[in-house]
């Protein structure tokens, strides 16, 4: 029995059932993390796409505009409207690049800075428990498997295109 007959007789593969699987996990994933994200915006009374630029500028310290956008996957308008709203409630500070003027570095204020720590230290820790109901040999596999995962679900590229491609929001 080849693929196409396993398909016609309705015959499922241990890989379909492993594929349906993850597909249920995914959003399960999906909704657990930006619950945290969610609630921390909560915490700090911003939005969660304001969240994520507070996360991307605690992995960089600080960053122009032009690469939140990038590493966002956003428009650079859009970019530059959440960096004001930080900036206006005081969770960024804004300043000229000094190698060059024209170019606009923002940086978290420490209260932000605290706050996302927070944030990043709860999902370390909830990855480490995670890890450690795994054998220590399966461990190595899952961190494997996410990459894979991220890999397949769409290049940074792909994802750019796809947000490049939505519709502007009104006001």
């Amino acid at each position: 029995m080849n693929n196409s007959d396993r398909e016609l007789f309705g015959c499922r593969t241990a890989l379909d059932e492993q594929v349906e699987q993850c597909a249920e996990l995914l959003p399960v994933l999906s909704r657990a993390m930006h619950c945290e994200i969610t609630t921390l915006g909560q915490e700090l009374d911003v939005t969660p796409a304001q969240v994520k630029v507070l996360i991307q500028l605690s992995r960089h310290e600080q960053m122009s505009v032009g690469d939140l956008a990038d590493a966002l996957f956003v428009s650079m308008p859009a970019a530059s409207e959440i960096v004001d709203r930080l900036v206006d409630t005081g969770h960024l500070v804004r300043r000229s690049d000094p190698a060059d003027r024209r170019r606009v570095i923002v940086s978290a204020t420490l209260e932000s800075q605290l706050a996302i720590s927070r944030l990043v230290e709860l999902r370390r820790t909830q990855v480490r428990k995670a890890l450690l109901r795994l054998p220590p040999e399966e461990r190595p596999v899952a961190v494997h498997t996410l990459k894979a995962l991220i890999a397949e679900l769409g290049s940074h590229d792909e994802l750019r295109v796809a947000a490049s491609r939505r519709a502007p929001r009104p006001g």
